[in-house]
């Protein structure tokens, strides 16, 4: 019989480095529920997909962790950390035996409203 052998090749394949996105912006600003603010990727990518929907360098954001995905030259995806953009909780205030759930901000304090009819909120009876 004759002799056989497999000759294997060393190949190298070099790996492309890809950019992790750095979304800026200020995580320090307590924000009421239904405000936003503007966040934005540190670098420059061709294409950019925010967690809510947008597809520019920059996008507003309500409070969560929003995060983007990049697609680089290269055509790699990469996603980012999420960024935290902080809230006010809602907090509970008494008015004639109902809880009232509403936000307010004075002089960037939170505080609570006792006046459902002025500003427009339901206040909803509490459960025994």
């Amino acid at each position: 019989m004759g002799k056989c052998y497999i000759q294997s090749a060393t190949v190298n394949v070099p790996a492309i480095p890809v950019i992790v996105p750095l979304i800026l912006g200020n995580d320090s600003t307590l924000l009421c529920a239904e405000d936003s603010t503007l966040l934005t990727v540190s670098n420059s990518f061709p294409h950019y997909l925010w967690s809510n929907g947008d597809t520019t360098q920059s996008a507003y954001h309500h409070p969560g962790l929003p995060y983007v995905t990049i697609r680089d030259t290269n055509g790699c995806a990469v996603n980012s950390a999420p960024f935290n953009v902080p809230h006010f909780p809602l907090m509970p205030c008494m008015f004639q035996g109902c809880t009232i759930f509403v936000m307010a901000t004075v002089h960037s304090l939170p505080q609570c409203l006792a006046l459902p009819i002025i500003y427009g909120v339901t206040a909803i009876p509490e459960f025994q």
